[in-house]
């Protein structure tokens, strides 16, 4: 039985968020339908409810680091997780959470359903660098 993370914007009542991390729940049981997952979330109680499976909050620093930690896969996805549109803070939050994956050894994906969106071309480029440094193999 294999220990999946998955990270994203989740458990904010985004319909797109939710449809994605629907699809990737399901995508995880059609291969390994006893896989442990646990869903990084804004609203664990809701979203462990809603798909049957374990959630930490966003914030739960060390709920997060144990999750992590003992993981053997961790997943990134949802709409434009990268972005300085709403504010940078967004980028360093998820790119921090790839790093952790990075530093703890667990093998990583990211799944997102559009490209990142930028306004500036500098925190693009650090994005951009930062991902490949961690080995995150990038899927639009």
């Amino acid at each position: 039985m294999s220990n999946i993370v998955i990270s994203g914007y989740y458990g904010f009542g985004n319909a797109g968020d939710e449809a994605m991390l629907c699809a990737i729940i399901d995508a995880i049981r059609d291969v390994e339908g006893d896989a442990h997952i646990t869903v990084i979330s804004g609203n664990p109680q809701e979203t462990s409810r809603k798909h049957n499976i374990k959630a930490v909050g966003t914030f739960a620093a060390f709920g997060i680091f144990n999750a992590i930690s003992n993981a053997d896969l961790v997943i990134s996805g949802g709409g434009s997780l990268l972005q300085d549109a709403t504010s940078i803070r967004n980028t360093y939050y998820y790119l921090s959470i790839m790093g952790l994956a990075k530093i703890t050894g667990e093998t990583s994906y990211a799944v997102f359903s559009r490209h990142w969106s930028f306004v500036s071309k500098f925190y693009k480029t650090c994005s951009s660098i930062h991902v490949t440094i961690c080995g995150w193999y990038y899927r639009p």
